[in-house]
C-alpha cells in the first residue's frame, strides 16, 4: 500500500513541476489547465492547438508524471526492502 502512495503522490508532484517546466507560451503567461484538459471542439480551437503546440505540451507534462511516478514506485519500493 505503502509503494502504491508513493507513486501516487511522486506521480501528482510530476504533473506540477511538468506543468510549471512545459505550460508556459508567452514569457510567464501558462496555458490553463482548462485548456489543457478539454479537446478541441471546432476549427478555430483546433488552429490555437497548433499554434500553441497544445499536443506537445500535454505529452510533456505527461511524461513528467509517469517519471514522477516511476520514481515513486522505486523509491516505495526501496523503503519497504529497507524494513
Amino acid at each position: 500500500m505503502r509503494v502504491v502512495l508513493f507513486a501516487l503522490l511522486l506521480g501528482i508532484v510530476g504533473l506540477v513541476i511538468g506543468y510549471f517546466l512545459f505550460a508556459n507560451y508567452i514569457g510567464d503567461k501558462y496555458v490553463s489547465v482548462e485548456r489543457l484538459l478539454r479537446s478541441s471542439n471546432n476549427f478555430i480551437e483546433k488552429i490555437e492547438d497548433s499554434v500553441l503546440n497544445l499536443a506537445r505540451i500535454r505529452r510533456n507534462i505527461l511524461i513528467s508524471g509517469a517519471a514522477g511516478a516511476g520514481l515513486g514506485l522505486l523509491l516505495g519500493l526501496i523503503a519497504r526492502r529497507r524494513r
